[in-house]
């Protein structure tokens, strides 16, 4: 018997209120669905159905059907992930890694970097065309999830997508938003797929790379040069909004990189744009509201502003209360935000900072002496005491 396509991949109630006949109806193993056999009826056929049921215990509303014989699958109208589990579960054709498997948790944006260094790595070593449309394929995926369209056709969105923030930036203009590492690490990715794509690829990419600098430009604290500013549970029990130390680096960083490889040489407004944000951001890292007066590094935390996105956000040390910061110190993440700012700006004060991060006059020494420990994260401080000590071009 030749089976032919029944249903489509939406299937309504209305499919299975055929009149009473000699007819024929299977139920599902798993879900015990009857679904009704207009043709010539088997006994081994076994339909698996993924929707749901309605008072008759008949296969009713959305989903997919599939019909199975001694264990094979003949016919499928709209193949699922669920309706392959139910097949699975029916026969017995679970992988015996399969628990093992589902115990892994998927990178999250916020980590994302964990994923894609290793990608970055293999195309900059070996020049690796798997790895590079691995990046390519990450990159699109970001964008999937952080850009200035709705989400439905009603116009509806996600808050922590990209037009929710252009929605907040445009009505809370230079107060800080929430930028840091999730949007970051995404952005870098999709600046390593930038700097490995074709010209098309690149073309398409570059009206969301211009919003982007826009919106940190517009949405950076006017009075602090903060970026970041969100209300975390974990800091002062929700009273302030805040920023982290490694987030601002990570964002510095992504910037550093989105005026390097998207705007320099190419769009010199752009690129001074970006360029104004990157220096207010480090700046800020090292002012007296980030980097405490006598403290040998930053605090891994300080608050911007009350909790209230209304209410106006500090612009001194003098309006942060007490309690307003985590007493524990970033080492971690914002070498390489140093460097940058004293190449970007000539500011003595940049160096200043490193000595004290790094404990030692002696800039050049101690940051080689640390051999690879760290060294994404401590490249650019490298390249540029290097640079200035060691008579290297």
């Amino acid at each position: 018997m030749k089976y032919g396509f029944r249903e489509t991949v939406v299937l309504l109630a209305t499919l299975f209120s055929t009149a009473a006949m000699a007819e024929t109806w299977h139920a599902d193993p798993i879900s015990g669905c009857g679904v009704h056999d207009e043709s010539d009826p088997k006994t081994r056929i076994v339909a698996s159905w993924s929707g749901g049921c309605d008072e008759k215990g008949h296969a009713s509303g959305e989903g997919v059907l599939s019909w199975i014989e001694d264990g094979q699958l003949l016919e499928e109208s709209g193949l699922t992930l669920e309706a392959a589990r139910l097949y699975e579960k029916a026969h017995g054709l679970a992988p015996d890694y399969e628990a093992a498997h589902l115990g892994y948790d998927a990178h999250d944006y916020q980590h994302f970097i964990r994923y894609t260094r290793a990608p970055k790595v293999l195309v900059w070593l070996a020049n690796d065309s798997l790895a590079a449309d691995d990046l390519r394929m990450q990159a699109e995926n970001f964008h999937l999830s952080y850009h200035q369209h709705a989400n439905t056709s009603s116009g509806q969105h996600q808050s922590s997508g990209m037009r929710g923030a252009l929605e907040t930036v445009a009505a809370l203009p230079g107060a800080g938003f929430a930028f840091g590492r999730g949007e970051s690490w995404g952005f870098d990715c999709a600046l390593a797929a930038y700097a490995l794509g074709d010209d098309a690829w690149r073309a398409r990419k570059l009206p969301w790379f211009r919003l982007l600098g826009r919106l940190v430009a517009d949405g950076q604290g006017a009075c602090t040069g903060f970026l970041q500013a969100q209300v975390v549970a974990q800091f002062a029990q929700g009273r302030y909004r805040g920023r982290q130390a490694i987030e601002e680096s990570i964002a510095q960083n992504m910037l550093q990189g989105l005026r390097q490889t998207v705007f320099r040489d190419f769009d010199h407004p752009r690129s001074d744009l970006v360029r104004g944000v990157l220096e207010r951001s480090l700046h800020a890292s090292v002012s007296d509201m980030a980097w405490f007066p006598g403290e040998t590094a930053p605090w891994v935390r300080t608050g911007i502003g009350p909790a209230d996105p209304s209410a106006p956000v500090w612009c001194s040390p003098g309006q942060m209360p007490a309690d307003a910061y985590v007493a524990a110190h970033e080492r971690f993440q914002n070498a390489s935000s140093l460097a940058y700012g004293y190449e970007l700006t000539g500011n003595p004060l940049f160096l200043e900072k490193a000595r004290l991060l790094t404990g030692a006059l002696d800039l050049l020494s101690t940051v080689q002496d640390h051999g690879l420990e760290n060294l994404e994260n401590r490249a650019a401080l490298i390249a540029l005491a290097q640079h200035l000590f060691s008579g290297q071009p």
